[in-house]
């Protein structure tokens, strides 16, 4: 026998796999995340804008929650290609880099038989930008910018909208997807018994 709570529990980590919470993240997330424009600096005179195309998620189970408490840790990178320009005459100066994006999703019970991925806000501080410098006057204008940061604030501000948007995608209807799994298994039962 197992008491009700740890049935529950197990439920949840049996059915809310890693894969199945990284397809949920890759619908949320896209492909591509627009960057900019943005203007920075001393007076707003670099500007930038560029895109990320969003790499494969990976889901990992969290470890050190509460009792009968369920988690996950997701990672979303991307490859980045930034302009930025300085003053408004500047040409612009092109940038690779990447993205690394970490999200904590906590999983939260709703009546009558919902599960909600819910995801914890994202600061600007958690997000990682690397764009790479060749020459000191890329390097110089970065600087000046301060372009890591501010791009980190964008793609933070744009993902925590994206999740905020689409709450229906984070939830899960367990009543539901019992139902169907339920009616699917009942007629193969019934289809073997006609043999």
């Amino acid at each position: 026998m197992i008491a009700p709570d740890q049935f529950a529990v197990n439920l949840l980590r049996e059915t809310l796999t890693t894969d199945r919470v990284a397809a949920v993240m890759a619908r949320i997330a896209g492909d591509r995340i627009e960057v900019g424009p943005l203007r920075f600096g001393p007076g707003g005179a670099v500007a930038a804008s560029g895109v990320g195309i969003i790499g494969r998620i990976q889901v990992t189970p969290s470890f050190g929650l509460g009792p009968g408490q369920v988690g996950f840790d997701a990672a979303i990178p991307g490859d980045l290609t930034i302009d930025l320009t300085a003053g408004s005459n500047g040409r612009p100066h092109h940038y690779e880099g990447t993205v690394l994006v970490p999200l904590r999703i906590r999983v939260k019970l709703q009546a009558p038989a919902r599960v909600l991925l819910d995801v914890e806000p994202l600061r600007p501080a958690d997000v990682s930008v690397r764009l790479q410098t060749t020459g000191m006057a890329t390097f110089v204008l970065q600087t000046l910018g301060d372009a890591d940061q501010e791009v980190a604030a964008q793609v933070a501000e744009v993902v925590n909208e994206r999740v905020a948007a689409v709450e229906h995608l984070r939830q899960v209807d367990m009543a539901a997807l019992l139902d169907r799994a339920w009616q699917a298994e009942m007629a193969d039962l019934e289809s073997r018994l006609d043999r």
